[in-house]
C-alpha cells in the first residue's frame, strides 16, 4: 500500500527541482544571451542579435514547460477548487507566452 504523506513528499521534492532545472533553463539563456550581445557589441562574433534572442527564447519556453509540469505535480497534491483555477490561470499564460515565443522563434529563422 502506499504512504500517502511519503507520496506527496516526493511529489513536493519532484516539483522542486523541476521549478529548479526550469529556472537554470532561464538563467542559462539569459546569461549565454547577455554573453552573445556583448561579444557581439564588440565585434568578436558574428552571431545577429536574432540569432541570438531567438535561443534565448527556446530556453525561456523550454524553461516553461518545466514550470507547468511542476505545477501540475504541486495540483496532484493540492487539490482544491482554488488551487484547480489558479493552476488553469498559470497553465493557461504559460501557455500563450510558449505559444508568441514559439511564433517568434519561427519568424527568426525564417529571416
Amino acid at each position: 500500500m502506499i504512504d500517502f504523506p511519503a507520496f506527496f513528499d516526493l511529489i513536493n521534492y519532484v516539483s522542486l527541482i523541476l521549478v529548479m532545472i526550469g529556472s537554470a533553463l532561464i538563467i542559462y539563456g539569459a546569461a549565454k544571451a547577455s554573453v552573445g550581445i556583448i561579444a557581439r557589441g564588440l565585434h568578436r562574433i558574428p552571431d545577429s542579435e536574432m540569432h541570438i534572442r531567438g535561443q534565448f527564447s527556446q530556453k525561456i519556453i523550454f524553461g516553461l514547460d518545466f514550470f507547468i509540469a511542476a505545477d501540475i505535480l504541486t495540483s496532484v497534491v493540492t487539490p482544491n477548487m482554488n488551487d484547480l483555477m489558479l493552476l488553469a490561470v498559470v497553465v493557461g499564460i504559460r501557455t500563450v507566452l510558449s505559444y508568441f515565443l514559439s511564433r517568434e522563434i519561427k519568424e527568426i529563422g525564417a529571416n
